[in-house]
């Protein structure tokens, strides 16, 4: 029932196949966003992970030469725990100061994966708009056709009488 309506009216078929061709436009505007939303996110992610698991190895490493030394320190020097203990502190502060670093480091790159987001947002919009625009233009052109059509037909019909 609804091909023969569609055959009879080619007007209303014309403005499904935009529609149809606006909606497929769109959902493919929308998947290339998402992929690259996500790609880029996955990046971010794994940029992140690698940094931070560089960071805790070298502090992991650090750490170990650290306890070497001060402990071959105490043995050779004889030193007091207390007075070692403000190597230890020293220490402590550098490897805190390193991790604050990379919370820098880490919000920096957390910071440029919100532009990129946002670039890539607004990108998707202004596609998405334009698309709009397009079969809004579109529907204009189909719906001036058939207004011009019926108007010749009318005007066809009402000569011979």
């Amino acid at each position: 029932m609804n091909d023969s309506r569609q055959q009879l009216n080619p007007e209303g078929k014309e403005i499904q196949d935009a529609r149809q061709s606006f909606q497929e436009k769109y959902d493919s505007a929308e998947v290339m966003f998402e992929e690259r939303y996500f790609n880029m996110m996955g990046t971010y992610d794994e940029r992140y992970k690698h940094a931070k698991q560089a960071l805790e190895e070298h502090c992991n490493i650090l750490h170990q030469q650290f306890e070497e030394r001060y402990n071959n320190a105490k043995e050779i020097l004889g030193e007091p725990e207390e007075k070692l203990q403000g190597i230890r502190d020293e220490f402590r502060e550098w490897t805190s100061n390193i991790r604050g670093n990379f919370k820098n480091k880490a919000e920096h790159l957390r910071i440029l994966f919100e532009k990129e987001a946002a670039s890539l947002r607004e990108d998707f919009e202004t596609q998405a708009e334009e698309l709009r625009e397009e079969y809004k233009e579109e529907l204009l052109q189909i719906r001036q056709k058939y207004r011009e059509q019926r108007a010749r037909e009318s005007g066809l019909e009402q000569k011979p009488e």
